[in-house]
């Protein structure tokens, strides 16, 4: 060991082994983000055209110059056969290139072109853009995104890398300095693309790094999110105490006078967790919580209380796994997670508040900070931990174990194990036909949704309805209506005092009091072509959200199954997606859900039928109680 040390501290000194980390994604950030912002404001001039002109102007700076018919997406190229290549530059040696081309039937052929892109780049699966580094002959930095008729990509090579770097990137300086001149001239295509193609009027909803938002730009979004809730949001008779049109006078001020946009973009998830819903949130811009960074400590709640799940290995003997958080910055636990955290976090019940505030509980400004911690012997100890500004190079104590979308295995006894960590992804369902044959031989079955945060009810119906006798109804929903009219007359009658009892009068009156709703039809699954008949034993965490619970709501018609856990997340519905100045967003739920019959859900949870959490011996022995106590009870059961 002493010999590889010395050599690596050799190295070191040498110059060959540089001793920081570059941010390699968060360099990228903001040109990803106008690559987005383009995606969902942009629309591109048409060719010839004098602003078109102006973007090959622009783009004659990178010495593109045009090739015929052919654009670049990935390492693939598209032809004219199945579409028109509108521009189509690239540099002389091939190490730039940049294209627009529109597909002969937009309306088919972006939906099967784009699911190619997003299988060839490994960013975020979005509907607008991608934008990540893809492996080529040489390290290749690219962006592709689509508007409603047509495609636009662009690459650049980093010349010194040879392969894409990994999370961890050490870079030498010639490498780094490469690095950037990729980055600045990918960006400078984007930029190009961005003058030409958004409306000078949604610039505003544009990141803009380089100064902080007007007053009356903070005014104007506060007033945006504000309107959207009071018109649309579901929820309001589960905070009566929250007077929203009050709430816009308290608010006025403080947005206007706010020090920074940091403080702004605070104002307003402060304002936005008094609605204490899970699914409607603000968002600020990335340069936000690039200002809110954490040491690397991971944080969870076991039996309520705050422990350290997972640290840096270098942290290990000062803050040891399964150690409890009494303190932090010399406050206690529970007065600073209350004054400090809470009225940030937009949750509907105390049991989500607090697992969101482990994400939050040691962040903040670069620096230290101290904590005050009881470990696992008893001890009492305090330390002060590092906000490092970039957390790339953490190497945790614990292993992380791998969630694939779904998975499944034969455990003793015949009883068949689902996990399904996701329903965001259609190959989910999919996956559950590979497993059928395996399914045949299991005798009772574990269905594990502890760590599913939903995605489309779909996916888990699919699956629902190879374990049903009989038709199930799931989740009912309403939505507020409002109609001016109605509303106008409501008014009059309530000054009138008029509280005749027909349909029409009390639709106007509970329409001024946003309170007339739209009720849609619940949807009726019917089993599948193959059902099983096996006792299913479902573990539920307070991880279980959204489409995860809509799949529980469904099922709880289902009398062989039965749920194992804590309650589940308590948030589900459809939000409306809200753009806000800066390069915010935030969103409004605006469908209510409940069971069949009316009970609800959306913020106590779904509650489970047999009870099990585990403990801090049971989290430090790596010991599943969860799991345990459902193949008890399925042992219970034959």
């Amino acid at each position: 060991m002493k010999h590889a040390l010395l050599a690596w501290f050799t190295l070191l000194l040498a110059g060959q082994l540089p001793a920081q980390l570059y941010d390699l994604f968060g360099s990228m950030q903001p040109t990803y983000a106008r690559v987005n912002f383009i995606g969902q404001y942009g629309h591109l001039p048409t060719l010839g055209s004098e602003a078109n002109e102006s973007m090959i102007a622009g783009l004659a700076q990178l010495e593109l110059s045009a090739v015929p018919g052919v654009i670049r997406i990935g390492d693939n190229y598209l032809d004219t056969v199945s579409g028109t290549s509108l521009l189509s530059l690239r540099a002389p040696n091939g190490e730039a290139w940049f294209g627009i081309w529109k597909p002969t039937d937009p309306a088919a052929d972006l939906r099967r072109i784009w699911g190619h892109v997003r299988g060839v780049y490994s960013g975020i699966d979005s509907p607008y853009s991608v934008y990540y580094p893809e492996s080529d002959t040489a390290f290749t930095m690219q962006f592709v995104f689509h508007t409603d008729s047509t495609i636009v990509a662009g690459g650049v090579k980093v010349a010194t890398v040879a392969s894409p770097p990994a999370f961890e990137w050490r870079p030498t300086s010639a490498e780094e300095d490469q690095y950037e001149r990729a980055l600045a001239r990918l960006a400078t295509m984007v930029d190009q693309v961005y003058q030409v193609s958004v409306d000078p009027a949604d610039t505003v909803y544009a990141a803009h790094p380089d100064r902080q938002l007007t007053a009356d730009e903070r005014v104007y979004g506060l007033v945006q999110f504000w309107t959207d809730v009071k018109y649309n949001f579901a929820f309001f008779d589960q905070v009566p105490d929250l007077n929203w049109d009050a709430k816009l006078l308290e608010y006025l001020p403080l947005v206007r006078e706010a020090d920074s946009d940091y403080t702004y973009f605070r104002l307003l998830q402060r304002l936005c967790a008094q609605l204490q819903d899970g699914h409607t949130n603000v968002y600020p811009p990335g340069s936000f919580y690039r200002t809110r960074v954490a040491p690397p400590v991971r944080i969870g709640v076991v039996d309520g209380q705050f422990i350290v799940e997972n640290v840096d290995s270098s942290l290990l003997a000062e803050l040891p796994l399964g150690s409890t958080i009494t303190a932090v910055g010399g406050v206690d636990i529970d007065p600073f997670v209350t004054d400090s955290i809470y009225p940030y976090l937009s949750a509907g019940s105390d049991h989500v508040r607090r697992i969101q505030a482990t994400n939050e509980l040691l962040r903040g400004r670069e620096g230290t900070v101290e904590v005050t911690a009881v470990t696992p012997a008893g001890e009492t100890v305090r330390t002060r931990l590092q906000r490092p500004g970039n957390r790339q190079g953490t190497r945790w104590a614990r292993t992380d174990p791998q969630l694939p979308p779904a998975r499944f295995a034969l455990l003793a006894d015949g009883v068949g194990y689902l996990q399904l960590n996701t329903f965001a992804d259609p190959a989910v369902a999919d996956s559950f036909q590979v497993y059928r044959p395996q399914l045949e031989g299991a005798n009772a079955l574990v269905i594990d949704l502890r760590n599913n945060g939903g995605g489309n009810s779909s996916v888990g119906y699919d699956v629902l309805r190879h374990f049903l006798q009989d038709p199930v109804v799931t989740s009912a929903w309403r939505t507020r209506e409002h109609r001016s009219a109605f509303q106008a007359w409501g008014q009059y009658y309530a000054d009138k005092g008029i509280t005749s009892p027909d349909d029409f009068t009390q639709r106007a009156l509970r329409t001024f009091r946003g309170d007339f709703w739209y009720y849609g039809d619940a949807d009726t699954l019917t089993p599948a072509d193959t059902v099983y008949h096996l006792p299913v034993a479902v573990l539920v965490s307070h991880q279980t959200a959204s489409a995860a619970e809509d799949f529980l709501v469904a099922a709880d018609a289902v009398p062989t199954f039965t749920y194992v856990g804590e309650a589940s997340f308590g948030s589900t519905g459809q939000p409306l997606a809200i753009f806000l100045p800066g390069g915010a967003s935030a969103r409004v739920c605006t469908k209510r859900d409940t069971y069949a019959d009316g009970r609800e859900f959306v913020g106590p949870g779904v509650q489970v039928d047999v009870e099990a959490q585990p403990s801090v011996a049971d989290f430090l022995a790596e010991r599943d109680v969860v799991l345990e106590a459902a193949l008890e009870l399925l042992r219970s059961k034959r």
